[in-house]
């Protein structure tokens, strides 16, 4: 009974972290976002983006603030510090890439090194947008070849559909063969996401049944199923 209690307990505070995260963000969203979206899809951003993912954003991040803490501490008065700042977050600013300034457009992330992460549009696709997505697959198999990834990483409830991911999956195959690309397509059976993930993506849930009819996938625990999906690159 009280373990219980207890686990309730973490799933309820797990929840409301993961919301409190989401509204934040999607608060920050609304005031600058069509800004946002606007330099992140730039010819701009893709060379930034496409520039430091091919050296591993990641460690050149990791790398700047190494550097200016140090500098920083070791010269406390200079103004060299400051300035520095600018420096870091550059690299840290070129992580995201929108792949199409309009609505239905996916987002790679370079967060996490040689794994690029793409977020898929949580908007309905007209019969019109699918020759734009197909066309946004092609250019993240480009992208992630000239920046050496070794995978691209697919997760959300949008995929726990069989047919969404099926056809995520042709597209993707159908993509690396027209790159020539040597890769293995993985798709994942749909799993519950964790009780943070969960609040995070509820603030979105109503736009998710929307998209879906209502027939979002929910696990045992009364959580959405995700489905992840890899593009390992040989």
């Amino acid at each position: 009974m009280g373990s219980n209690v207890l686990s309730r307990g973490f799933e309820t505070v797990g929840f409301n972290i993961g919301r409190l995260m989401s509204s934040v963000l999607s608060l920050g969203h609304k005031v600058v976002g069509r800004v946002l979206d606007w330099w992140i899809s730039t010819p701009v951003q893709r060379v930034a983006f496409v520039s430091f993912a091919r050296v591993n954003a990641l460690y050149v991040t990791l790398a700047c603030m190494v550097t200016t803490s140090v500098f920083a501490w070791l010269n406390p008065t200079s103004d060299l510090a400051t300035a520095l700042l600018l420096v870091t977050f550059l690299p840290l600013q070129s992580m995201y890439f929108r792949l199409n300034p309009g609505k239905a457009s996916m987002i790679v992330t370079s967060c996490y090194g040689r794994e690029l992460r793409v977020h898929l549009p949580d908007t309905s696709v007209r019969p019109r947008d699918v020759a734009v997505l197909r066309a946004q697959v092609d250019e993240l198999v480009r992208i992630a070849r000239i920046c050496h990834a070794r995978t691209l990483t697919f997760n959300s409830p949008l995929l726990a559909a069989k047919s969404t991911s099926t056809l995520l999956a042709r597209t993707l195959a159908r993509a690396a063969a027209s790159a020539n690309a040597d890769v293995r397509v993985e798709v994942e059976e749909p799993r519950e996401v964790h009780v943070i993930s969960h609040g995070n993506l509820s603030v979105y849930a109503n736009r998710y049944e929307a998209l879906r009819d209502g027939r979002l996938a929910v696990g045992p625990r009364g959580r959405l199923m995700s489905r992840k999906m890899l593009v390992r690159f040989k």
